[in-house]
């Protein structure tokens, strides 16, 4: 191949500019050892021809007639190697023209002499055709257009440089012509791009966009920036900046074509910072809310070019209102503020923005129509969620704060890992920058005290954690949560921990007595004291309220103060004072219990005839709430240390009925409900005939569980002292006596109705004996898949959430939970005459088929012809009931005692218990063991539905 004369003086004139080589990293020689000094003083054409591995750069250069040119001055060349060339495809080399062949030999000399160790980490190489070479040096070697490595470096000639390389410069004109245009190649193409090109090339980025990569590229297009600099002046921009806006809108890694988007993604960009894409067919592909994809997939050989009609900016350059409207996430909050008319005021002032989601909202709008929201009350739940003239990053942030929001009312701010607002405000994304504030965003609405009830305005505070608290394990929220009005003086958790020794030991009625002395029924602002003025408390005590100096103090019933701290806390059904002290109510008469007679709410039947139970004076401690159940209220008894049976201070004392007991020939025995705190506790039982020469019967029973309720039943034929009763008597008046255990521990013992008939249960005692059980474990279940089962009590499936497996006003009890097979509990119930369980939340029955249990009975607890009569029920009153009580029953004969039987009813067989029609079944909440006949101890096991 020959060139002709006119190209040829055409490159003995080309006059390019010198490299700058900025000494950023030095790196070693990257050839096999130290630098050779020169061969045989070689010039750079006698140097290559010298080596084989350089015979094809040689002929094109021979063929070209460059050799003169190439000894005329210093040049340094990244020669390709033979192989290199050979890697080129088939017959490229040999359909290039002359022109072609110049323009790639230029394109792999530059002039000046640059060993390797001169080169920087990174640097743009001006070549003799007037493009770029991207260079970047490591310890790893030297790399030549992001791809092309050199393997034989520093090979020194006379007037300059020889470095080897595995692969062949392509110029821009032959890469488009061979089909391979990276991206600034496709931008220059295209035409639309001008202005971006330009910028490319003034903030030094083209060589890492045409040779690095791959990239993923949203190129705004010359009409984008004609808009964006209508605005923004280019001019007071610098490179910094203008570096930081164009990597913004490019996309590390493989290229993402449009069609692999997700209705939406935050995707980093090589600014490192969120890019908001989304992509839907209404729309296409728009980027940060505003910019939209007008061509889109344009193909490059380092990635993928997105042409956008607007200019991304990142935050730095945006208000936050601007910043907002980029993020999908925050669609909701950005149409209120513009609703609002805030947009001017949140895009101007300094501020700390807690951002609610779109999710935040939806969850607050299915409770709160924002229809009905007028623009003021709008206008006041936003500006809440901002901190003005502050901009405060998460890290600023200490465990606890509470500054004042825009509207002047504080937010409760808590750092715990997790940061925190108003004590359930999640931040899910931190530290989001604008121009003029910072974002963080928050996964629920900040409501103002306006908005929300007493116990809300309690539960932001985060030195009200400890009365809080208190309100929810006493079950007095419903009732702060009631139409009020309220006014609540709130201590401090300080203020409960001064006193935590005493809290301690009260008692939950006395609790609830301390906590209720805090509740006015009235809505008290301060301005609306009268000082000195005595109200009374929800408790039925007074307090004192006095102003001295402007300091609100309250006065309680032990003479105690508490002084208001931050008063005026109002909300939609009353006002919370917080103050620095514990009011303590009067907990003796009428308070909480003490040593004055009481009588005894505990039902004592016999043929429903109640006997009301008055305490004489023994050591029944006081009444209490239910342990299990606070709903229901029972006696407690402490088991005094070295106490003797019978004893001045032994457990019971004497308790008399105001009627007469009828004694049967037929009853013999007398059955109490007890909770024990260890299983196998003798509970002995005296009963007493007053009026027959002081005739009485003892007889005692063990417990069988620990810490549950279980029903005992006394056999008085089995007594222990004195001459048997006579039972065909009625007693004009009679007496018990009870003792618990003969540990000499304190022990706390609960019991409640007494009744009398009914035969004799327990064990280990004098009477009753061992109740029968099974030897192996109920059926195995079959294996189902959950969604086809809800599961009351089994192994087999996971369990939903019960209140209760026997509720206060079952007639029968609740034994225990029995292991009969290791790791298998079951639990025996004393059926009586039906057992209530009581659901946590109503379950949805609508496409269920079956109901299904095991179930145990000994033979001498199965009266004749007793049948099983399951119920459901939808009780009204519970939470999201029909509003009206209706039931369903199935009946299934126990036929077969002493062995498992399974109850396994379609649920379209239970037939309507109140003959009022067919029970929807979307909300049971009840189901009740009913029987027709005497079924008491039945062991019961795999209690689920399930469908076909």
């Amino acid at each position: 191949m020959k060139i002709n004369n006119t190209i040829r003086k055409l490159l003995l004139f080309i006059i390019a500019p010198l490299l700058t080589i900025t000494f950023i990293t030095a790196c070693g020689d990257d050839g096999d050892g130290p630098t050779p000094p020169p061969a045989e003083e070689l010039n750079l054409v006698e140097l290559a021809q010298s080596d084989e591995d350089f015979s094809t750069l040689v002929s094109v250069i021979e063929d070209l007639g460059l050799e003169e040119t190439l000894t005329s001055g210093d040049f340094t060349v990244f020669a390709p190697t033979n192989a290199a060339f050979n890697a080129l495809p088939d017959g490229v080399l040999e359909s290039l023209t002359d022109e072609q062949l110049l323009d790639i030999i230029q394109f792999h000399v530059t002039e000046g002499s640059v060993p390797s160790s001169a080169l920087g980490a990174t640097q743009d190489v001006p070549m003799l055709n007037e493009e770029n070479t991207l260079v970047q040096s490591s310890a790893a070697g030297v790399v030549v257009n992001g791809s092309s490595n050199v393997v034989k470096a520093d090979l020194e000639a006379t007037n300059g440089y020889i470095h080897g390389i595995d692969e062949v410069l392509l110029p821009s004109a032959i890469r488009i012509a061979l089909g391979q245009p990276n991206l600034v190649d496709v931008a220059q193409e295209d035409g639309r791009f001008e202005t971006l090109i330009g910028l490319v090339e003034d903030t030094g980025l083209t060589t890492t966009l045409q040779y690095l990569g791959p990239y993923t590229a949203f190129a705004p297009t010359d009409d984008a920036f004609t808009a964006l600099f209508e605005e923004v002046d280019p001019g007071t921009l610098t490179t910094e900046q203008l570096t930081f806006i164009l990597t913004y809108h490019v996309i590390s890694g493989e290229g993402i074509a449009s069609g692999d988007l997700a209705e939406e993604q935050a995707v980093a960009s090589a600014a490192e910072e969120l890019l908001y894409i989304t992509s839907n067919e209404e729309n296409g592909v728009t980027v940060n809310g505003n910019s939209s994809v007008i061509d889109a997939d344009v193909d490059a050989s380092n990635g993928i070019i997105h042409v956008v009609d607007n200019v991304l900016l990142p935050n730095a350059f945006l208000n936050t209102v601007q910043v907002a409207q980029k993020n999908y996430n925050f669609t909701t909050l950005v149409d209120l503020i513009v609703q609002a008319n805030l947009a001017e005021t949140v895009a101007t002032t300094e501020l700390t923005v807690f951002a609610p989601t779109n999710a935040a909202f939806e969850a607050l709008f299915a409770e709160v129509d924002p229809g009905s929201l007028t623009p003021e009350q709008l206008e006041e739940i936003l500006l809440y969620h901002t901190i003005p003239g502050a901009t405060i990053a998460s890290g600023d942030l200490q465990a606890q704060q509470n500054p004042a929001s825009t509207t002047g009312e504080a937010l409760y701010v808590t750092v715990d890992g997790d940061v925190v607002v108003n004590g359930n405000s999640t931040v899910v994304t931190a530290d989001v920058a604008s121009n003029n504030g910072i974002i963080h965003a928050v996964d629920t609405v900040l409501l103002p005290n306006a908005f929300v009830d007493v116990p809300a305005i309690a539960q932001k505070n985060y030195d009200l954690t400890t009365l809080v608290g208190l309100l929810v394990d006493n079950d007095l929220v419903g009732t702060l949560q009631g139409d009020g009005p309220f006014t609540v003086f709130a201590p401090t958790n300080a203020a409960f921990e001064a006193i935590s020794d005493v809290v301690s030991t009260l008692t939950p009625e006395q609790v609830v007595e301390v906590l209720t002395y805090h509740v006015l029924a009235a809505n008290v602002e301060s301005g609306d004291i009268v000082p000195p003025q005595t109200v009374t408390m929800l408790n039925e005590q007074d307090i004192t309220i006095d102003v001295v100096n402007d300091v609100v103090t309250i006065t309680d019933a032990a003479g105690g103060t508490a002084e208001v701290v931050v008063a005026d806390q109002v909300g939609t059904n009353g006002v919370v004072h917080i103050i620095d002290a514990v009011l303590i109510p009067d907990l003796g008469d009428g308070n909480g219990g003490g040593d004055q007679a009481v009588t005894l709410p505990v039902t004592f039947e016999d043929e429903n005839v109640d006997y009301a139970l008055t305490d004489f004076g023994g050591n029944i401690s006081e009444i209490v709430a239910d342990p299990t159940d606070g709903t229901n209220t029972v006696a407690q008894s402490t088991k005094g240390a070295g106490s003797e049976v019978w004893a001045g201070t032994t457990i019971g004392g004497t308790v008399g009925f105001e009627n007469p007991i009828p004694f049967t020939e037929t009853e013999t025995t007398m059955s109490v409900r007890v909770w024990s705190p260890t299983a196998g506790t003798p509970i002995r039982l005296k009963v007493e005939d007053a009026t027959d020469g002081g005739i009485s019967v003892e007889t005692e029973v063990n417990t069988t569980v620990a810490q549950q309720w279980e029903t005992l039943v006394f056999d008085f034929s089995n007594e222990v002292t004195g001459a048997p009763l006579n039972l065909s008597n009625v007693y004009d008046k009679a007496s018990i006596f009870f003792n618990f255990g003969t540990s000499g521990s304190d022990e706390v013992y609960y019991w409640d109705d007494v009744e009398f008939g009914g035969e004799a249960t327990g064990g280990g005692g004098n009477g009753g004996g061992e109740v029968a059980e099974p030897t192996a474990a109920a059926p195995a279940p079959p294996t189902r898949d959950a969604a086809n089962v809800i599961s009351v009590f089994s192994d087999a499936y996971t369990d939903i959430g019960v209140t209760t497996f026997a509720t206060t006003w079952s007639e029968g009890s609740l034994v225990g939970d029995v292991e009969i097979v290791s790791g298998d509990f079951i639990k025996l119930y004393d059926i009586g005459n039906f057992i209530g369980i009581q659901l946590d939340s109503g379950i949805d029955l609508t496409s269920f088929t079956h109901m299904h249990f095991d179930f145990w009975v000994a033979d001498e607890s199965v009266g004749a012809g007793a049948v099983f009569n399951p119920k459901l029920s939808n009780h009204a009153g519970l939470p999201g009931s029909d509003g009206e009580t209706s039931a369903i029953v199935a009946t299934n004969p126990v036929t077969e005692a002493g062995q498992w039987v399974s109850f396994d009813v379609p649920l379209d067989d239970f037939t309507d218990a109140f003959g009022g029609g067919v029970l929807d079944r979307d909300k049971i909440y009840q189901i009740v063991m009913t029987t027709s006949g005497t079924i008491n101890n039945v062991y019961i096991d795999n209690l689920y539905f399930y469908k076909e």
